[in-house]
């Protein structure tokens, strides 16, 4: 009745783990993203300023063409990735909406 509910969805070469908490959670509710090029990909695509400094195992920091680029080849989209509001509403249909 009050268990939590969760989906996992991978991406790039890390995932994002949405998990939805009733009751009394462990854990709030909330998005998590697991890993640095899945972070500043979903960050470019929510419109979110990315961390402006390297994280923890990168060795650069990847432009927004080239995660759009990597995105678009792992999942063979059929969808304009240049375009930020053709993306958009695929980002919402996986993690929902923002704010």
């Amino acid at each position: 009745m009050f268990g939590n509910t969760y989906s996992v969805t991978p991406l790039l070469d890390g995932l994002a783990h949405r998990l939805v908490t009733y009751g009394l959670p462990p854990m709030p509710s909330g998005l998590r993203v697991i890993d640095h090029r899945p972070l500043r990909l979903l960050c470019g695509m929510l419109d979110l300023a990315p961390p402006t400094r390297r994280l923890a195992g990168e060795v650069a920091i990847p432009t927004r063409g080239d995660l759009m680029a990597e995105l678009a080849a792992q999942a063979k989209l059929g969808i304009d990735v240049a375009d930020t509001s053709s993306m958009r509403p695929l980002v919402e249909h996986y993690f929902g909406r923002w704010g």
